[in-house]
């Protein structure tokens, strides 16, 4: 009887799992990518997401950051260890802020103007496309790097904000985070 009473409550407990329980992701990577012609990150690919690792955000650098990318359609299947992620980006980005012109080529390139919701500094921008974002009020002056508007930033809720760094010692990205 004793086994019989194991076995049923080894069946119940087993029976009773919730399928559609997120699924936790392996560690193992499928591929690492490596760039040719840049330097400072990589990319692991995994089945699942992709994880940016940011190995030399700034020169001399000894800070490490990591960012899970992960399909905004797969991201309420999947789980993923909130210690490990510095944040966890879902993409594709649909609404975003910019802090340097820099970053701005790589938006038109990717035909992502529509993306960028805030700039410091917007007479900067000098690319037309933006100008005119910009004319229509779809892309909002957030202040000076120095000084972020961190109120207008909040209310914009981008989804992604990017940022630069000489040395890593910026407040305004710390407050934001």
């Amino acid at each position: 009887m004793p086994r019989v009473f194991y076995f049923l409550l080894l069946f119940v407990c087993l029976g009773c799992k919730d399928k559609s329980a997120p699924q936790t992701l392996p560690i193992a990577t499928n591929t690492t990518i490596i760039p040719d012609y840049a330097s400072g990150f990589k990319i692991n690919d995994y089945s699942d997401f992709s994880e940016l690792v940011i190995n030399s955000p700034w020169p001399n650098s000894d800070k490490v950051y990591n960012y899970a990318l992960v399909n905004r359609e797969m991201a309420a299947r999947i789980t993923l260890p909130n210690d490990k992620y510095d944040a966890i980006v879902l993409t594709p980005v649909k609404s975003l802020i910019a802090t340097s012109t820099t970053h701005l080529p790589a938006l038109d390139y990717l035909n992502e103007e529509k993306s960028l919701i805030g700039f410091p500094e917007l007479n900067y921008i000098s690319n037309n496309t933006f100008r005119e974002r910009i004319s229509e009020g779809l892309i909002k002056e957030i202040g000076k790097n120095e000084s972020l508007n961190t109120e207008l930033i909040l209310e914009l809720q981008p989804e992604l904000v990017m940022g630069f760094s000489i040395d890593g010692a910026s407040k305004n990205y710390s407050t934001i985070k």
